[in-house]
């Protein structure tokens, strides 16, 4: 049997290996958002409505990490572009896209170069040394790829949840400060509790380098309550927020952890989008994952009937629901 090991260690080996195994393939393994323009035309308009409020002149430097197959970023900047007609604030903009994979940057560079965007080869586990002045940063999907480590609290106190790539578990004592343990105690007892140590150091760093009233949204999939939690049961809980895509190890993002210590809110990820769009959007799951107002549900009814949507879908009275979030960050 495989060895055991903390998950962190667990998730950095396998997906290493997933990424030179797969290359740009992997985005053939995993349905992701970023193929929905609804959350990028919500950040363009959010960000105009920031523009006009704090533009001072000054370069404008935004960075989009984790860029996946393009459309992520490029929604955002042909919307954004459309809202500025007169090119007051585009002509000023500088655009970064960061990811790991240069083939990815390079490809996605060419494909956005009308908007002039400059492409940085970086991971997010390392050295953030680039960023600077930021006055947006953005991502999508990426912080669930970090390596985290997992915890319970039971009968027997604190434990770090090891794994092995059976992903069967084992429970050991666990060596964590003081904060961190406050933290766990409130959780619910015997659910393991993703703590995503990576993704938080990102963001700090993120953080720290954006402007006075700079701001960062991220999009991923996992928790921001202990209540949502404790409605599932935890034997079920325990065995989902681990994922595994055709060998990659993704883990659920604990965005109660996340946000801790920021000046930060968080919202499932439709209601942002729904709010700053002004319509009534509707979670679709097919090829891709999509956001769909009421004329584009009409449009794609044969599509989604292929994928077992019912006919009638509207009328059906379907309970939609998804656990993507959306986590904003102010700079203080």
């Amino acid at each position: 049997m495989p060895d055991f090991e903390k998950f962190d260690e667990l998730q950095k080996k396998v997906n290493e290996r997933y990424y030179r195994k797969r290359g740009r393939k992997i985005y053939s393994d995993f349905k992701t958002f970023g193929s929905s323009d609804k959350i990028a035309h919500a950040n363009a308009i959010d960000f105009f409505s920031w523009l006009n409020e704090n533009y001072d002149g000054s370069e404008i430097c935004v960075y989009d990490f984790g860029i996946g197959n393009g459309l992520f970023s490029k929604f955002f900047l042909e919307k954004l572009h459309s809202l500025d007609g007169k090119r007051e604030y585009v002509k000023g903009l500088n655009y970064f896209l960061c990811d790991i994979s240069e083939e990815l940057l390079q490809k996605a560079g060419k494909e956005m170069g009308k908007y002039g965007v400059d492409v940085i080869l970086c991971d997010a586990n390392g050295g953030l040394d680039f960023l600077g002045g930021a006055s947006y940063i953005r991502s999508n999907e990426m912080y669930d790829d970090l390596p985290a480590r997992i915890f319970v609290r039971n009968a027997e106190g604190i434990c770090e949840v090891l794994m092995n790539e059976e992903m069967k578990r084992k429970y050991v004592p666990a060596d964590i400060d003081k904060q961190l343990e406050r933290f766990l105690m409130k959780m619910p007892s015997d659910y393991e509790i993703p703590i995503n140590f990576s993704a938080k150091k990102h963001l700090k760093e993120c953080v720290r380098n954006l402007k006075k009233n700079g701001y960062l949204d991220i999009f991923d999939y996992g928790f921001s309550s202990a209540h949502e939690m404790i409605q599932m049961p935890c034997d079920i809980w325990n065995n989902a927020i681990v994922r595994e895509f055709n060998s990659q190890l993704t883990i659920d993002v604990n965005f109660i952890h996340l946000a801790q210590g920021f000046n930060a809110s968080i919202s499932p990820q439709k209601e942002y989008a729904e709010k700053v769009l002004g319509e009534k959007l509707h979670y679709v799951e097919m090829d891709q994952l999509y956001y769909f107002n009421n004329k584009q549900v009409q449009k794609n009814l044969k599509s989604m009937e292929k994928f077992g949507y019912p006919n009638d879908f509207l009328e059906s009275g379907i309970r939609e629901i998804d656990d993507y979030k959306h986590l904003r960050v102010w700079k203080k």
